[in-house]
């Protein structure tokens, strides 16, 4: 014949249990511990969720590197349009100065024939 089992509630290895230790079924006992293998699986589903919290903002500081990145070269094509620009501005600057120098002979060159012809006693040539 098998006998029922029988648990003691928190037992301290160092002492034989009192007389009037409490005395929990065995099936009390099993309950407990599915209890408490609930609860630990509800801990390690709560650090689960933790971890996929920790995850997603992985993901979100990934994503924001991302866009820094993105910016960064927006500054850079930026910047090589800037330097473009200049370098139009000074190339359509040379090209006016050319231009002004071209009038100032032209003008010169004006002046003086129109010089010449008016002194008669001036050879134009």
């Amino acid at each position: 014949m098998l006998l029922p089992a029988i648990g003691l509630v928190r037992v301290n290895k160092c002492m034989l249990p009192p007389a009037n230790a409490c005395v929990i079924p065995a099936k009390y006992v099993a309950l407990i511990n599915n209890e408490r293998a609930v609860i630990n699986i509800e801990r390690a589903d709560g650090r689960s969720h933790d971890a996929d919290g920790r995850s997603h903002g992985a993901f979100i500081n990934i994503d924001g590197a991302d866009i820094n990145i993105e910016r960064a070269v927006g500054r850079s094509h930026d910047a090589d349009g800037r330097y473009e620009r200049a370098l139009i501005n000074i190339e359509g600057n040379i090209g006016k100065s050319h231009a002004n120098i071209g009038r100032s002979h032209t003008k010169n060159d004006i002046s003086v024939i129109i010089f010449a012809f008016s002194n008669p006693i001036k050879k134009p040539f």
